[in-house]
C-alpha cells in the first residue's frame, strides 16, 4: 500500500474515532439509542483522554520539539557559515528579518480576522 493511502486511511479514522468518542463524552443520543449508558460513557471517554491521549500527545509535541529546534538552528548556522563574506550576511540578515516580521503581521491579522469572525468557544 503507498504511504499516501495510509495517511488517507489514517486521517480518516482518526476523524472517525473522534467523531464517536466525542458523541459518547457528551452524551449524544444514539450513543443510549445503542444501550449503552451516557453517564459511564462520558466517564469512560473522558478518563482516556485525560490519563492515556492527553500524555501520549505531550510526550509527542516534545519529542518533535526535541527534533525541529536543533534542526533549524543547524540549518541557520551553517547557512550563515556558508555564506561566508560578512557584508552579504548583513544584506542576507536584513531581508529575513523583514521576511520575518511582515509574515508574523500577515499572520497575527489573518489570525485575529478568523476569530471575530468564527468566535470559537462561544455557543
Amino acid at each position: 500500500m503507498k504511504l499516501h493511502t495510509k495517511i488517507i486511511i489514517g486521517l480518516l479514522s482518526g476523524a472517525g474515532v473522534g467523531i464517536v468518542a466525542n458523541a459518547f463524552a457528551t452524551g449524544a443520543a444514539w450513543v443510549a439509542w445503542i444501550g449503552i449508558p451516557a453517564d459511564r460513557a462520558a466517564e469512560k471517554v473522558q478518563w482516556v483522554g485525560n490519563n492515556v491521549a492527553g500524555p501520549v500527545g505531550q510526550i509527542f509535541l516534545r519529542m518533535l520539539l526535541m527534533t525541529i529546534v536543533p534542526l533549524v538552528f543547524a540549518s541557520l548556522t551553517l547557512g550563515v557559515a556558508g555564506l561566508g563574506d560578512i557584508r552579504k550576511i548583513g544584506r542576507v540578515g536584513g531581508r529575513t528579518i523583514a521576511y520575518f516580521l511582515v509574515s508574523t503581521a500577515i499572520s497575527a491579522t489573518i489570525g485575529l480576522i478568523l476569530v471575530n469572525l468564527v468566535r470559537p468557544g462561544v455557543g
